[in-house]
């Protein structure tokens, strides 16, 4: 029986990730791209374009949106690099943590040169899993579309409901498929079909541990984001208040705009070393979590085959 302490992988993540600060560097380069990726879809909805651009409050803001509008090949460019460095930085990271000891001795921009060898099964992965997803999504909603257009709310409802049962196991299996495959994909080398078939195998025996450690980490990002926003907002209005009074003192020259600014360059680099610092810690903690898995899956074999070599060994006294 497979024993998981999640308290444990937890504990050991954060200390491992405390340690080796230079893995928050991939964790910066994952969350700096998902954020600016989703800014640029952002960018691309009209309503919130108009929403903001009509709030004087927001001018800077929607500005900013109705910019991102004039170019939408050049945003389309953009997002697909910010795509290719996340999924580079998830593979560097993996590699990184598997083995700190030796990477650490390496430049940052060497160990993602280095892991562009992975990048074409990570990104299979990546979009296999996000093309099914879309597929099913699809073929879910074409029949509730219809159903509802044709005034029939009761069967609707019924087929809605039904479209939601089969598409929520379906996120949830292709959620661990997409963590598990990654791990395999970047430490045996294994090409897509292999990564996600060993990754089925895996969830499917350790169905139970893996729904219980995602609930685990759910619990703990969303403990660690609340924290953080109050930490920051608290943090900030100290210093608004700290920088306010000095800009007030008669022998500091008057400059409103410099205490906003430095205030939120301060704000950013706390947020986005902690984003950072986090991103590590919950990759670290997935990846002990897996570690566990996978290595009681071969202490089972093994002790299978020992097993069988003991049936095979004829005993000398019947020889």
């Amino acid at each position: 029986m497979l024993e998981i302490k999640y308290g444990e992988i937890l504990k050991k993540a954060f200390f491992f990730s405390w340690k080796h600060k230079f893995l928050w560097f991939f964790g910066f380069l994952i969350s700096l791209s998902l954020i600016l990726n989703e800014v640029i879809n952002l960018g691309s909805n009209d309503f919130l374009k108009e929403a903001f651009s009509a709030d004087k409050s927001f001018g800077v803001a929607g500005a900013g949106l109705q910019m991102i509008s004039h170019w939408p090949l050049a945003l389309l460019a953009v997002s697909v690099f910010l795509i290719a460095v996340r999924i580079l930085s998830f593979g560097a990271l993996i590699r990184s943590i598997n083995n700190p000891v030796l990477f650490q001795q390496k430049k940052v921009l060497v160990i993602l040169k280095e892991t562009f060898e992975f990048f074409w099964r990570l990104l299979g992965i990546d979009f296999f899993l996000s093309a099914l997803a879309l597929v099913l999504f699809f073929l879910l909603a074409v029949p509730v579309a219809i159903l509802f257009s044709l005034k029939a709310n009761l069967f609707g409802s019924i087929t809605l409901l039904a479209a939601i049962l089969i598409l929520l196991p379906f996120l949830i299996l292709s959620f661990f498929l997409k963590k598990f495959g990654y791990i395999f994909a970047v430490l045996s080398g294994f090409d897509l079909k292999s990564s996600l078939d060993f990754s089925y195998k895996i969830l499917l025996k350790n169905l139970k541990e893996s729904l219980r450690m995602a609930l685990e980490m759910l619990s703990f990002e969303i403990l660690a984001v609340c924290f953080l926003t109050t930490s920051i907002f608290i943090f900030g209005a100290v210093l608004f208040a700290l920088f306010g009074f000095v800009d007030r003192l008669p022998f500091v020259q008057s400059g409103g705009p410099w205490v906003l600014n430095l205030v939120l360059i301060i704000l950013a680099g706390l947020f986005f070393g902690a984003l950072s610092f986090l991103t590590v810690n919950i990759q670290a903690a997935w990846f002990e979590f897996f570690a566990q898995i996978s290595m009681q899956k071969n202490k089972e074999k093994i002790s299978a085959e020992e097993k069988v070599l003991e049936n095979e060994i004829p005993n000398p006294e019947v020889a």
